[in-house]
């Protein structure tokens, strides 16, 4: 045994290092043994830098490292494991050469075989660095397509440095050898790297994920994932390549995650212009599953009060998968758009749609967006298209409608319907070959069609050419920019040239009489029409004119009537004959006012400008009636009889004879009172009508008034001094005009006068003994100085068969004047001469009259019809002597 031992005090020191990045391994020198199981790994370091301030790079070894060699030796060879070898190729500064490469064992980090432990820090530089020169390779990968967006796990057999990737040359394929492939174009930074550096975590572009689920053949379940790439795709730190993996021996993927996310509206455009609705979804959807007719547009996020729920007569294209679907909105569908004022700018476009719209390629359906969530616009496009006229589709004269089509909804408010013209042919028509309106109106609402109803005058004027619009190939329409405006109010193409209708409708309804004014005073007759008629050709015989709307049987057909209208209209007039207006004034019943006025007609009557007779209807009522106010005159004084004792007058129209008042007839024996004194103002007298058109009337005078004339020896005794005087309050026509009045200074003379010409007769008689007064009665009036009492017989019998008792007078007197009556005074000795004969004049039955015609005159003068003593007329009223007889005188003879 030794004497004495010293034992090892002095800890061990490191000496140099190498450092083989490639194997994985550290090889350590000491200066003495140490114990391999004293390693304390986490209080070893690779640096940078050789002060631990300076290092920019460090790399703990973990415990999980482990030492390849003896117990105890001065070189120890470590194995830095995976996580440490991975972590140190992951630092960039550290590692790659001898001056950044410096190893550190810190304090109580390995002893030596007695047990001391390195007592300070120690560090040293490398002596030899040997790079990582082996490429790494894919472990495996994951692909998940269940969330938006995809992500592609990518595990390395080592460190890699993700930003070399280069997703754009990442395939997918559909099996290990061929098929179909879906190319990757990028990534969506940043890259995740695990704790360990071997797994990356690559966020897929949503336009590459769309690419991949558009493709149906790859990337939809594992067996259809394979991972196809050249070496370009990553490189290591140490700018090593990854080894590539072959189309023919492509990876598969570890696990794969489907689809199982619903796909989500993203945005939604429109442009009227196109035509278009463009979807964009959050990924790829299956186009195929799309129903267009799910698709609602409306006007409010809030509310599908205003909406369009689209056809699928809107049509897109199915034939590939994608996230973005263009709908290409149908004729109907955009013009309904339009009809709505719906998605005319972004504030009032919203859509909305159930779950059913669309499908994914993993037939998940897409979420839906309820039409109280409606989604807003992104962009709108609004309608620059210039639209056309693409039909001038119909015109229908019988309504007065035009018929346009346009190629897109117009704004039927923005038409001006004044702007339209109507023409016989196409280019430039002159004036009286077109026509333009005037105003117009439309029922339609918004839409490709649009029907012009025109004004009523505007039909009636066009109908008045005879040569516009009878055809279709008469009718052709021509319209400036101007006329109207799409719902973008975009004004149309202009139509210059004109365009012709397609199709035509006649005028196949008969004119109708509207009504009618009647002037009383012209006789004309205005007839309205609810469309133009043809003057030219109208019937006036055709015309009944009624005192009623039917049931009255006052009538008057026209006879005779002359047209008063030149040109063909609305408004045709007729003037009647002076006898046919006459016949109608004469008729108290007929055409007096409003109410007795209506006229029948017949379908001979009229035609329109189509050459259509006019409808029969049931009697017209006048519209407008103008009484007949001009005064009747006197047309002559055209009788006067005084044989008849009766007079006529004549007039210029019809009158009513029951309003003449007879004692405002004034007969004069001059054309002026001035210069006739003699005037006879009738009392009374009865009148009828002479003719039947109740223009003369006839006066039988009074024997009041005719004895007065006859005993006026100026008046009225021939034509020359036989004048009228008519007093306006006279009379009175059939409309109620006082006639006109005949004054005094202008007297209307007699056109015919027939003189007394019938001799006077003895009407009665009465004899009174007591005042020997014989009064005679005649039919006429008698001239009293003319009285001849001789010629007088009074006789007892009717036919003077008593001669005893006859006895004609010697004489007699009068003081009547001229009269009907005589009062024929008796001498004494022929009142004796009666008295005396006993079986004379004692009764009224033994009273008679016989006298000659030279016993008295008229005033003409004509003789009395005599009455012979075989015919005697016997005494009306008898006064018998009352009186006793006086003594008058005496004489006493003294022979």
């Amino acid at each position: 045994l030794t004497d004495r031992f010293t034992p090892d005090t002095t800890p061990p020191v490191l000496r140099n290092f190498t450092l083989n990045v490639d194997a994985g391994t550290l090889t350590i020198t000491f200066d003495e043994s140490v114990r391999t199981s004293s390693l304390v790994f986490p209080r070893i370091q690779i640096r940078s830098s050789a002060t631990a301030t300076a290092a920019t790079d460090v790399v703990t070894l973990k415990a999980a490292t482990s030492s390849s060699a003896s117990q105890n030796v001065s070189v120890i060879v470590v194995s830095l494991g995976s996580v440490a070898l991975n972590e140190l190729k992951s630092k960039p500064n550290v590692g790659t050469a001898v001056s950044n490469t410096f190893l550190a064992f810190l304090a109580q980090s390995v002893t030596d075989t007695n047990a001391r432990f390195v007592t300070a820090d120690q560090v040293v530089a490398s002596n030899a660095v040997t790079v990582d020169a082996t490429s790494p390779t894919l472990q495996r990968f994951d692909l998940d397509i269940s969330g938006n967006p995809g992500r592609l796990l990518l595990t390395f057999n080592e460190f890699v440095n993700a930003s070399s990737l280069n997703m754009a040359v990442f395939q997918l394929q559909h099996n290990a050898s061929n098929g179909a492939t879906v190319s990757f174009t990028g990534f969506t930074a940043p890259v995740i790297v695990s704790s360990a550096g071997l797994t990356l975590t690559v966020t897929l572009l949503n336009t590459d994920l769309n690419l991949l689920k558009a493709e149906t053949r790859v990337g939809v379940s594992n067996g259809t994932s394979y991972a196809v790439f050249p070496s370009s795709l990553i490189s290591d730190n140490a700018g090593k390549a990854i080894v590539a993996s072959l189309a023919t021996a492509a990876k598969r993927v570890t696990v794969f995650t489907a689809d199982a996310l619903a796909p989500s509206l993203s945005s939604f455009d429109v442009s009227l212009t196109a035509g278009t609705v463009t979807l964009s979804f959050d990924e790829t959807v299956d186009t195929k599953s799309l129903d267009v007719s799910k698709l609602l547009l409306q006007a409010s996020s809030a509310s599908s009060a205003v909406s369009l729920q689209l056809t699928n007569t809107s049509s897109f294209d199915s034939a590939t998968h994608r996230d973005s679907i263009v709908v290409t909105l149908s004729s109907s569908d955009r013009n309904s758009l339009y009809r709505l004022a719906l998605c005319t700018r972004s504030s009032d476009c919203f859509i909305s749609f159930p779950r059913t719209l669309v499908k994914d390629n993993a037939g998940n359906q897409v979420n839906l967006i309820a039409s109280t969530l409606a989604k807003a616009i992104r962009t709108f496009t609004n309608d620059s298209k210039i639209p056309t006229l693409v039909t001038f589709t119909r015109f229908d004269l019988s309504n007065g409608t035009i018929l346009l089509n346009f190629s897109e909804t117009m704004d039927v408010t923005t038409a001006n319907f004044s702007q339209i013209t109507l023409q016989v042919f196409p280019g430039t028509a002159p004036s009286i070959q077109r026509y333009r309106l005037t105003g117009g109106s439309t029922v339609s609402k918004d839409g490709t069609s649009v029907l012009v109803q025109l004004t009523k005058t505007d039909l009636d004027n066009v109908k008045l050419i005879t040569t516009l619009c009878v055809s279709a190939v008469s009718c052709y329409v021509v319209l400036p920019s101007s006329f109207i405006r799409d719902k973008a109010a975009n004004t149309i193409t202009a139509v210059t040239l004109g365009q012709q209708a397609q199709a035509f409708i006649d005028d196949n309804t008969s004119p109708q009489m509207t009504g009618f004014d009647v002037d009383m005073n012209s006789g004309v007759i205005t007839m309205s029409f609810n469309e133009p008629v043809r003057h030219l050709r109208l019937q006036s015989t055709a015309l009944t004119l009624l005192g009623s709307n039917g049931t009255s049987p006052a009538t008057h057909a026209v006879l005779i009537a002359t047209r008063e209208s030149t040109a063909d209209g609305l408004v045709i007039a007729t003037k009647l004959s002076v006898t046919d207006l006459e016949a109608v004034k004469a008729d108290s019943t007929l055409f007096t006012s409003s109410t007795t006025s209506f006229l029948r007609f017949t379908s001979s009557l009229i035609v329109d400008m189509r050459l259509r007779s006019v409808a029969f209807t049931k009697p017209v009522p006048v519209k407008t009636f103008v009484r007949d106010n001009v005064s009747p005159t006197v047309a002559a004084f055209t009788f006067l009889s005084m044989n008849s004792g009766t007079l006529r007058i004549s007039f210029s129209e019809p009158v009513d004879r029951l309003t003449f008042d007879v004692k405002k007839i004034t007969l004069q024996g001059a054309q002026s009172n001035v210069t006739s004194p003699q005037t006879r103002t009738l009392t009374g007298g009865t009148v009828t009508d002479f003719v039947t058109t109740r223009k003369e009337l006839q006066v039988a005078l009074v024997e009041a008034d005719i004895t007065a004339i006859k005993l006026l020896n100026s008046l009225s005794t021939s034509k020359a001094n036989s004048f009228l005087v008519l007093n306006a309050f006279a009379l009175r026509d059939m409309a109620g005009n006082n006639v006109t009045a005949v004054p005094t200074v202008a007297a209307q003379q007699v056109v015919a006068f027939e003189a007394d010409s019938s001799n006077p007769a003895l009407s009665n008689f009465t004899f009174n003994l007591n005042t020997s007064n014989l009064v005679l009665t005649f039919n006429d009036v008698v001239s009293a100085a003319s009285l001849k009492a001789q010629f007088i017989t009074l006789q007892s019998t009717a036919n003077g068969s008593d001669a005893a008792n006859n006895y004609k007078l010697k004489g007699g007197s009068t003081v009547s004047k001229d009269g009907y009556v005589i009062d024929v005074k008796l001498t004494a000795a022929d009142l004796n001469e009666v008295k005396q004969r006993s079986g004379l004049c004692t009764t009224l039955a033994n009273c008679f009259i016989a006298l000659t015609g030279e016993s008295i005159k008229d005033l003409v003068p004509l003789s009395l019809v005599g009455i012979t003593p075989d015919t005697g007329k016997q005494v009306i009223r008898f006064t018998d002597d009352t009186v006793s007889p006086t003594l008058e005188a005496f004489n006493i003879s003294q022979q």
